[in-house]
């Protein structure tokens, strides 16, 4: 994908920076025998910044490379503004550049979005400008509401990024003028436990897929895995399994929207090629099976009317954390075999309250129910540096904060701003873990509204350890 609008530069400082982009394409490809992905941090004057990155973009054939950015300051084209990146999620992009120096700033949900994207041997190139984190960046209009000018903020959130960034020896550091810095890479990493399941990509995978398929009776199974485990697909085999096995199999699948299961539909079309669908909600096969997405308003009326549930039916629950767990309880009494799967942490929010918040309905109505955890990553190997950086950067594995209930007398509080939550990173990490933890659609801009948002209050309740 591109085609640059300049000719690669041929002064000194170009062809310096030709033999660096050079090395950096050469240091991706050992990264590629280890099955990782990179993040290089660009910082420096914008248009020199570009030009840099415009090099590695010529540097090798990349597959299907990806400049997300300002289309006017673009040096190829066609290029995309980060709004659109949510577009590219289920895509792999082996070069992703996100130009975060130009009209447009930095959009946390985009950075998060994009990691997810790059494939093995991959890198994504993080563009700034030189003076970053020192004020806020265009992204901030979008949450400075009247009277407020964006320009005024507070940018604790891009200074917090800037120094971590700096800080990380993870991270590939290359500055405009600057010399090209790699980390060093650790020896691969003993190889995977094998698996005897050719539709499947991990053992975790495979052992979900078997567990769906032997959903018994009034033993529900939750499968939660963080983004990139291959929850969804997990889903989609088992579908197909189930409905080629036996004849007059029903199965129900919802979700809070159809495209969160758009996975699920397309492994059982690659899977059952002679399915027939009708519409996008809905396959069928010649034995009599099929498998029906319901939203969740649909499939609750429907179960009130009796018209669903009972005995022998199957519903299988995608992103089951973002739906209220009281129509979870509705569900759980309605289909005696029924799997709850959701994404622990991502860019698409947390959803690692879901077993904390519907822990205990399980235990008072189905006892006997059970766990699997997706571990193992889909489309990297275990140790990628680039998951870790992003993950710590975003704080999307924010811990939670341990504590005891407190009885007897009031605990105390105290009144904290956002400058010095800013600077006491523990204290962050367990608040910012504590909103993870409690509510799903949690984004990494939300990271950014705490720490800069305007007209925003923070006051703290202390433990009895005073954290």
């Amino acid at each position: 994908m591109g085609r640059p609008h300049h000719a690669e530069p041929t002064s000194p400082a170009g062809t310096a920076v030709a033999q660096q982009a050079a090395v950096l394409a050469s240091y991706a490809r050992r990264l590629k025998r280890r099955g990782w992905r990179g993040l290089v941090w660009l910082n420096g004057a914008p248009e020199q910044a570009r030009q840099q990155a415009l090099a590695l973009w010529q540097a090798l054939d990349w597959s299907a490379p990806l400049w997300i950015g300002d289309g006017q300051q673009a040096p190829v084209a066609p290029s995309l503004p980060s709004r659109k990146a949510r577009t590219r999620l289920g895509a792999e992009h082996q070069l992703v550049i996100l130009d975060a120096s130009g009209h447009q700033g930095l959009d946390p949900d985009a950075l998060g979005a994009l990691a997810g994207t790059v494939s093995a041997g991959g890198l994504l190139v993080l563009v700034t400008p030189a003076t970053w984190g020192s004020q806020p960046d265009p992204d901030y209009a979008r949450f400075a509401d009247y009277p407020w000018q964006w320009e005024a903020l507070s940018a604790h959130y891009l200074a917090r990024l800037a120094c971590q960034l700096g800080e990380s020896n993870a991270v590939i550091h290359w500055p405009v003028g600057g010399a090209l810095w790699l980390p060093a890479l650790s020896k691969r990493q003993a190889a995977a436990a094998q698996w005897d399941d050719a539709d499947c990509l991990t053992l975790d995978q495979a052992s979900a897929v078997s567990a769906l398929v032997k959903l018994k009776r009034r033993r529900p199974l939750v499968v939660t895995a963080d983004r990139g485990r291959g929850k969804s697909a997990a889903l989609g085999i088992a579908c197909a399994r189930l409905l080629q096995q036996s004849g007059d199999v029903e199965l129900l699948l919802t979700a809070p929207r159809l495209s969160a299961v758009e996975s699920v539909f397309s492994r059982v079309a690659a899977l059952c090629p002679e399915a027939q669908h009708h519409g996008p909600a809905e396959v069928s096969l010649p034995n009599g099976s099929r498998l029906r997405f319901l939203p969740p308003d649909v499939l609750t009326e429907q179960i009130e009317q009796g018209t669903l549930g009972g005995s022998g039916s199957m519903l299988l629950v995608d992103e089951a954390a973002a739906i209220p767990a009281s129509l979870l309880a509705r569900w759980l009494a309605a289909f005696p075999r029924i799997a709850f799967a959701t994404t622990v942490h991502g860019y698409e929010g947390s959803g690692r309250g879901f077993a904390l918040r519907f822990r205990d309905i399980l235990d008072r109505q189905a006892p006997q129910w059970r766990e699997l955890t997706l571990q193992a990553p889909i489309r990297w190997s275990a140790g990628d540096p680039l998951e870790a950086v992003i993950q710590h950067l975003l704080l999307l594995d924010a811990p939670l904060p341990k504590g005891e209930p407190h009885q007897g007398e009031r605990l105390p509080s105290m009144v904290i701003s956002q400058a010095q939550l800013a600077e006491r990173g523990a204290l962050l990490e367990k608040l910012f873990g504590l909103l993870v933890q409690s509510h799903y659609r949690t984004t990494p801009s939300d990271l950014r509204q705490l720490l800069d948002g305007p007209g925003t209050s923070l006051r703290m309740v202390l433990g009895s350890d005073g954290a």
